[in-house]
């Protein structure tokens, strides 16, 4: 991703954590990436007519800059599960962007060829669920930026990346230290492909929608 470009406001709030029960089968895994790939060319292409920079709805912003195109929805209504549900103040993040220039994970090559790259800001770390959950349990009143990023290529290909706090003790070498926050590397889950997916289809119902009010006010 392009560093920068990307600002979390609402960063700080206590995460959100998805619950994972283990790995894709790595067929299923590469079905499900092109699956999504897919979906991501579809979001794109919807925002070709849009200008380049403009509120779509209460929360959700569209912008077209030099060398990235993004959606950025603060509060969208994604969901994981009824716990979350219940606590309906807590929204997912969701911020879709294409570079024009293929996606790069800090620098750093990877076997991912796509220039779409999608972030939500929750936990999503099979391994590590356990060895998080006590960590916020030592700091209950303590805020903390927590994301967790995704690529996916029309090859089959995945990637996933984890922001944590670098208090937390990892036992994984982080691909970058950005001081209060490390970066790793992680495995893909069903959880996550479900979630990714309902995350683009979203947006592109979002899209659709505003799309649709946009050409009936014309009409009109």
């Amino acid at each position: 991703m392009i560093k920068g470009e990307y600002e979390n406001k609402d960063a700080l709030l206590h995460p959100i954590i998805l619950h994972t029960t283990g790995l894709l089968h790595p067929t299923i895994l590469k079905e499900n990436a092109k699956k999504i790939t897919q979906l991501e060319e579809e979001v794109y292409k919807l925002t070709n007519d849009l200008p380049d920079q403009i509120t779509l709805r209460p929360s959700l912003y569209f912008s077209r800059k030099e060398k990235i195109t993004s959606l950025h929805f603060v509060k969208s209504p994604l969901l994981l599960n009824k716990k979350q549900m219940l606590a309906n103040e807590r929204h997912i993040q969701i911020f879709f962007s294409r570079a024009t220039h293929k996606q790069r994970l800090f620098g750093k090559e990877n076997r991912v060829d796509t220039r779409f790259v999608i972030k939500l800001n929750i936990f999503s770390d099979n391994e590590l669920e356990a060895l998080f959950h006590k960590f916020l349990a030592s700091r209950q009143e303590e805020h903390m930026y927590v994301d967790t990023e995704y690529s996916f290529d029309a090859n089959g290909n995945a990637a996933k990346a984890i922001w944590l706090p670098s208090e937390v003790p990892v036992q994984r070498k982080p691909v970058e230290d950005l001081n209060i926050v490390k970066v790793y590397q992680s495995q893909i889950t069903r959880e996550d492909v479900d979630t990714v997916e309902q995350a683009l289809l979203l947006l592109k119902i979002q899209l659709e929608a505003y799309i649709s009010i946009k050409h009936n006010s014309l009409k009109n």
